[in-house]
């Protein structure tokens, strides 16, 4: 399955992801169901699922983290195409874990993935679909995405985020 993590809202753009996901089962018929993790935030979306996509496309609401530790590692991608992001937690959580990423070319997203995620425009079902496509089908692209992004997760730790804020800390105490 292709997965998502995250609210259920407008900027997370999962309308969009939907229907490239139904282009590409139509045009492909691509064995993948497509898992949407999370629940509706505050001014959400309606999200519209036509009837004849609704046994392959899955929300299920919250999960524990557990759950979703096993739910990311077992998904053949990450579909992450929000058109904007502060951070942009799961594909770092998708680099963790070894599963290959689709996400949005914008704000955020570039700078956390590096080279180790493959990027498409998310004002466009197209560019979603296309990129999806080529993530799906290209086995060597999502080797060598996995093996970046492994090694690309190492720079992002709690135990990082803790020294660089204590350093921060103890440099304003000392002034």
């Amino acid at each position: 399955y292709i997965v998502f993590v995250g609210a259920i809202h407008k900027r997370k753009n999962v309308q969009r992801l939907i229907e490239a996901y139904k282009n590409l089962k139509e045009e492909e018929n691509i064995p993948h169901h497509l898992l949407l993790v999370g629940e509706p935030m505050w001014n959400s979306e309606t999200i519209e699922v036509e009837e004849e996509m609704k046994s392959f496309i899955h929300f299920t609401g919250h999960v524990s983290l557990e759950k979703l530790a096993e739910v990311m590692g077992s998904a053949t991608c990450l579909a992450f195409v929000s058109y904007f992001e502060g951070f942009g937690i799961p594909l770092v959580e998708a680099m963790q874990s070894g599963v290959p990423i689709l996400a949005g070319n914008k704000t955020s997203l570039p700078e956390i993935g590096g080279d180790a995620v493959l990027y498409c425009d998310p004002f466009s079902v197209e560019s979603i679909q296309n990129q999806l496509r080529l993530l799906l089908n290209d086995e060597k692209l999502r080797e060598s995405l996995i093996e970046k992004g492994l090694e690309r997760a190492k720079d992002f730790s709690w135990d990082y985020t803790a020294r660089d804020l204590w350093k921060a800390i103890s440099k304003i105490i000392d002034n």
